[in-house]
């Protein structure tokens, strides 16, 4: 019988900061995640319990903040293109 904690994230990019604080990647598998939609969720070794402790701190951290204004101006340019090929 395996016992091995470990804590799952969809979020793909939690999963490099994760792995980068130390947890070890074990495998992806497939489920079930928000409105019944399958996902992809990338499932770490956490025999400390400290994945969820570490997936608040990404939520503050500055990583997070560059990732959601990279989304931004990647939206930014969709829009522009999207405007150009109106005119």
């Amino acid at each position: 019988m395996n016992n091995t904690k470990t804590f799952a994230t969809d979020n793909l990019a939690l999963a490099p900061f994760l792995f980068n604080k130390g947890l070890k990647f074990m495998n992806t598998e497939i489920g079930i995640g928000k409105n019944n939609r399958k996902k992809v969720f990338f499932i770490f070794e956490d025999p400390k319990s400290v994945g969820k402790e570490l997936e608040m701190s990404f939520m503050r951290s500055d990583e997070y903040k560059y990732k959601t204004t990279l989304h931004y101006f990647r939206n930014q340019i969709k829009l522009a293109q999207e405007n150009d090929r109106r005119i």
